[in-house]
């Protein structure tokens, strides 16, 4: 059966769990990190976290049996969550995270994290080698991060700041340095536009933003939305040219969550609120008033060649794209009811927001919905097969195993981390 659970391992404690990321090492295995509170388990892992505050974790997984290779847990000293998991060409384990309102004498790996305010979180980000030893970590110049992009050589760190004076004023900017964190490259600051999306196809980084009114992106590129906020996508140089770029919008605020790019094209997952978004091939047409998904292939030169729309009631997102086998893995979340194009019938949600999962290019043939009784997030990394690798944040009880109808694997009353095996 097409998305049938094969198995799945779940962080179990009193206080949240969560798993937000999931990525295919070099020699086929999984990695996966999350953040972990308190008394956790996590399969033959038992332990408490630091000061009984949240920790970062990072483990890798047999892709057969889920069973755990190795299992990471950061040394911090105050509340650290995860931010963003990628793994280099070269095989290195990048993950960020964030220290919340760090306080004097917070730190993580060892290194301090230096406060700029009370109000105000801290960025980190560590490099791992395949075996799970920690090789450097090193705070970010950011506050919030976006999305990480990673070479043989360098990351590509999109995020914004706040201004320690006045934390209502929020600058947008991204930044090139080598492998442990060290910059190499002057801060480009972003100017009427943000960068939310980004993804490595060898030297080449692929970028997804959005802006509003008139933009002038860098060496020429210059756009102007249709209504409220318009999406880009370009084609980047290690040293921030732009070589390649297209805007994509209706009349009202749209948005891009996700890209991914192989010798087969550049997919696009966003939002539309427009009424309407032209997508070359397909025009899309809103299902309400709220917000729908959206999974776009563009060739090389960001031509559109269509689109899949994914809609229902209420709002829709993306979190993640990957190749899986000859097609893809899209995983996201919605609220109420979702429709996915092409597929017969409709899902309703179990609570505020559920997860999906769709495989295929823009003609999926599977779906599989995953959720609880409050807010869930998923993301998804496809198998050289065409399997799929699900993690996610999963509040509540939960029918996760489904070749046990009815049987709730989760009976806790807070949020969970989870990832499985679903069958290609």
């Amino acid at each position: 059966c097409q998305g049938r659970t094969e198995w799945y391992a779940n962080t179990v404690g009193p206080l949240p769990q969560e798993i937000i990321g999931v990525a295919l090492a070099a020699d086929g295995s999984i990695v996966v990190a999350g953040t972990v509170s308190d008394t956790f388990t996590f399969q033959s892992e038992t332990a408490t976290s630091t000061n009984s505050t949240d920790d970062v974790f990072v483990a890798k997984l047999d892709p057969t049996t889920g069973a755990i290779q190795w299992f990471t847990r950061f040394a911090g000293n105050c509340s650290e969550k995860v931010g963003t998991l990628t793994i280099s060409p070269a095989g290195d384990i990048i993950v960020t995270g964030r220290v919340f309102f760090p306080l004097s004498g917070c730190s993580v790996n060892g290194v301090a994290i230096v406060s700029e305010g009370a109000t105000l979180p801290r960025h980190f980000v560590v490099r791992m080698g395949d075996d799970g030893n920690i090789i450097n970590t090193k705070q970010l110049d950011m506050h919030y991060v976006y999305s990480v992009a990673a070479t043989a050589t360098e990351l590509f760190i999109a995020g914004r700041r706040y201004s320690p004076a006045m934390p209502s004023n929020i600058s947008y900017y991204a930044n090139k340095y080598d492998l442990n964190g060290v910059p190499s490259g002057t801060t480009t600051w972003l100017s009427g536009y943000e960068l939310k999306a980004l993804y490595a196809e060898g030297n080449n980084i692929w970028a997804a933003g959005l802006y509003s009114g008139t933009v002038g992106l860098p060496d020429s590129f210059d756009f102007t939305s249709s209504g409220g906020t318009d999406i880009f996508v370009a084609r980047i140089t290690s040293n921030f040219s732009f070589t390649v770029a297209a805007s994509f919008g209706g009349t009202g605020d749209d948005a891009p969550t996700a890209i991914y790019a192989d010798a087969g094209g550049v997919y696009l997952g966003g939002s539309f609120a427009s009424p309407t978004i032209d997508l070359g091939a397909d025009t899309l047409t809103n299902s309400d008033a709220s917000k729908d998904a959206f999974v776009a292939k563009l060739t090389n030169t960001l031509s559109p060649m269509g689109a899949l729309q994914i809609g229902g009631t209420n709002e829709q997102s993306i979190s993640s794209i990957s190749r899986s086998g000859p097609g893809l893995s899209v995983a996201g979340q919605f609220r109420g009811v979702l429709t996915l194009a092409g597929l017969p019938g409709d899902v309703i949600s179990n609570g505020n927001t559920d997860t999906f999962v769709t495989p295929d290019t823009l003609q999926p043939v599977w779906r599989r919905v995953v959720g609880g009784a409050d807010y869930d997030y998923a993301w998804a990394a496809g198998g050289p097969d065409g399997e799929t690798y699900y993690a996610a944040r999963i509040f509540g009880p939960v029918d996760i195993d489904d070749t046990q109808a009815g049987v709730e694997n989760s009976t806790e009353t807070s949020d969970e981390g989870y990832v499985m095996r679903m069958a290609p």
